[in-house]
């Protein structure tokens, strides 16, 4: 695959096993800057592997993955600065205050943000009241919405001058959180779409954004997309 300007994201003819099955075979796909992809499809279909091998943290047994025109076979840490992976688990240390967990995170991801926009980073997920919990103490609804709160700490830090993760891999981001934070996770990626960000999401809940497309995943391959 030629390097690709066009796209904020674009794949090729990927191939991606676990152990000796295959799970995901020629797939390919393209997300601009300003767009979000929705990914839906039955458990077992793929989209979790889909997601994990755009990121990076899957190996690819075939085809190539281009963020911002460079190759992550080329430049792995190229992908870890240019995008955020938000997964099944939370990624918390319940040792630490969720702040303490946030503060950190920041840290390792050169993204500069001050106390009072930490806090408002918190409150954009409506979980201000929960900043100094131990993670441990947490429900998982509480544990979730605390750990996207990453994403308005990239978005902030982006607003603020500094450093954003561009690309955004949420796999099924609405599990365990209710209607109020599913919205205010919505608007929030409305408003990364708008500046030029780009998402993209499995879920099999319904997601009311603009600038969506759907791509609908069957078992190994990519079945539809709009």
């Amino acid at each position: 695959m030629t390097a690709d300007h066009t796209h904020l994201l674009a794949a090729d003819n990927l191939r991606i096993s676990r152990g000796m099955a295959v799970v995901l075979e020629k797939i390919s796909l393209a997300i601009s800057a300003g767009q979000a992809m929705v990914i839906t499809g039955p458990n077992g279909s793929g989209k979790t592997t889909l997601l994990r091998g755009l990121a990076g943290l899957l190996p690819l047994d075939h085809g190539e993955v281009r963020l911002m025109g460079v190759s992550s076979r080329d430049d792995r840490q190229h992908l870890q600065d240019h995008l955020i992976y938000i997964g099944h688990k939370d990624g918390l240390s319940g040792a630490l205050t969720t702040l303490e967990n946030m503060q950190l995170w920041a840290q390792c991801h050169n993204l500069a943000i001050s106390d009072a926009e930490m806090e408002k980073a918190f409150d954009d997920l409506g979980v201000a009241p929960l900043m100094h919990s131990e993670a441990r103490r947490l429900s998982e609804g509480q544990r979730r919405r605390c750990g996207l709160v990453r994403l308005a700490i990239s978005q902030r830090s982006f607003a603020n001058g500094g450093h954003r993760k561009s690309l955004w891999c949420l796999d099924e981001p609405l599990t365990a959180i209710d209607q109020a934070a599913a919205s205010r996770l919505c608007a929030m990626i409305n408003r990364h779409t708008e500046t030029g960000g780009g998402a993209i999401i499995s879920t099999h809940s319904p997601l009311q954004l603009d600038r969506m497309t759907t791509l609908a995943l069957t078992h190994h391959s990519i079945s539809e997309a709009s």
